[in-house]
Formats: structure tokens, sequence, C-alpha cells
């Protein structure tokens, strides 16, 4: 359970006043909602990975870290991550609060951040045929992205990656829940991710459980994603940061958006 931001603009910015000068900013959904297992930030120059920075302590700890580098980002695409671990595999605290298991992960000048919990990942991992990393973690999350990547190599194409590594995910916890008797009924409770390359951002947004309960409002669905378009700009984001225009992404949705000469262009499509 995290909270995922990121930004696509035709210009070079600092995400420095959308993530600390908002009126619901990361730092209160990281100290409001219980974010406190470590944070991340990447940004890319052109298409290429610029920066990669992550923290294992809790934002409200090591803000000023985080203020620093967001002041100092000029870029068309910065992504933040905040992180509640989840801990499916009732691991010791040591094995889970490590850098290697935060987000973002990144491969090649790919960027994903993961917003959930997925169940059985250790037994799921054994059954990916030639994956093309291998876990540095025991992340559940980790595992969620090693899938993705494995069909994005194969497909060139991240929706069709991800309806793949959602059904790879199902269907293999099916077969694993046959063993057990006490299994979650579902493979995940939410599989909500951004994926960045520098002139793309994709998101989906695929959740099982209905928690209640946002900083911007007590009734919202936890796992139901935002976003809001701006004259040369897209955010996408956990939940709306602030009262002014943002939209919902939908359970079961897929958002495309990416930069067309002087202007954001985005789709949402039913995955």
């Amino acid at each position: 359970m995290c909270r995922l931001f990121f930004s696509l603009s035709t210009r070079e910015k600092s995400p420095y006043r959308d993530l600390f000068k908002s009126k619901y900013t990361i730092l209160m959904q990281s100290e409001i909602e219980g974010h406190k297992d470590g944070w991340g930030i990447c940004s890319f120059s052109g298409k290429n990975l610029a920066l990669l920075a992550k923290h294992t302590t809790p934002l409200d700890v090591s803000v000023e870290d985080a203020k620093a580098l967001s002041r100092n980002i000029h870029s068309k695409c910065t992504g933040f991550f905040i992180r509640k671990a989840s801990n499916t595999l009732g691991l010791d605290k040591d094995q889970i609060l490590t850098i290697d298991a935060t987000m973002p992960f990144t491969y090649q000048n790919i960027s994903f951040m993961h917003n959930g919990s997925v169940y059985a990942s250790d037994k799921i991992i054994k059954e990916v045929q030639n994956p093309p990393l291998l876990p540095r973690s025991r992340n559940d999350s980790e595992v969620y992205f090693i899938i993705f990547i494995k069909y994005l190599n194969e497909t060139n194409d991240v929706y069709r990656a991800f309806s793949a590594t959602i059904r790879f995910i199902t269907n293999t916890y099916e077969k694993v829940k046959e063993n057990s008797t006490d299994a979650p009924e579902h493979a995940y409770t939410s599989l909500n991710a951004i994926v960045a390359d520098g002139s793309h951002l994709y998101a989906l947004n695929k959740y099982t459980k209905n928690y209640l309960g946002t900083v911007s409002d007590p009734k919202r669905e936890y796992y139901k994603m935002s976003y809001i378009e701006r004259n040369d700009s897209i955010i996408v984001a956990s939940e709306p940061m602030d009262d002014l225009g943002w939209n919902d992404i939908g359970n079961g949705k897929f958002l495309d958006a990416w930069i067309d000469g002087e202007k954001i262009n985005y789709s949402i499509r039913e995955i």
C-alpha cells in the first residue's frame, strides 16, 4: 500500500510545488495515511533516466532531502513514490525495508511504481519462464515488475504487457490457491501502477479491495487513481492533490499519455 505521483509536461519543470505546496501534499499523505516505509524519486532527460534516488526512512524524517531533490529537478517527466510496505510473506521488517525493495524500479529507460499487494509472490515468481531479471528483494511488487518487463520485452507494447501480466498473476495464483485452505480470494489487492519512459506516461488502475479513506476524502476509495490536465502537462496520482479539477481513472482502466509537440494527449480505455 503506497502512494504514486507522476507528471508529464511539454516543458521542463520542477515537481516541487505539486509535491510539497499542493493542498494535499505528498508529505500529508505519508503522515496521515501511514506511508512510513521509505520513498523514491526519479526524473528523465529526454528518454533517458537522469535521476533515481531512494530512502528507506519515513518521508517526514528525510523530507528536506526530498524537497531539495525536487527543487533541483527540471524535467518533462518526474515521478515520486512513498511506501507503506505490505508483508504478504510474513517476513522480518529488516528483510522488507531495503533500498532494493523501494520503488521506483527501473529497467533500461523504464520506471515502474506499484501500489497494492500481490499474494503468494514467492510461488508466482517460480512459474515465470525466462525472467528478464532476478529478484533483488522479497518485495511482492518486484515480482509484479519482473513479470511486466518480461511481457513488455515480448510485446513491445505497455497495454498488452499489462494485460498479459494480469492474466499470468491471476491464473498462476488460482493454481497456487488450490493447495491452500486459507488463501485470499483474489491474487492481489491492487495492481495499480505507473510506468514512464520520458515521453510517455502509462497508468493502470486495477483493484479488488474497496478500502475507503484518503487525505482528500474519507469516503473515497483508497485505490481509485486520479489525473489532472493542465495547459501543458498531465499529472497522475494515487489520489487528488487539491480540489481543482481532478478526474478519476477508474477501476479496470488504463491511461496512456504522451507529448505531442506543444501539448499533451492522452487516452483511457478498458483493460
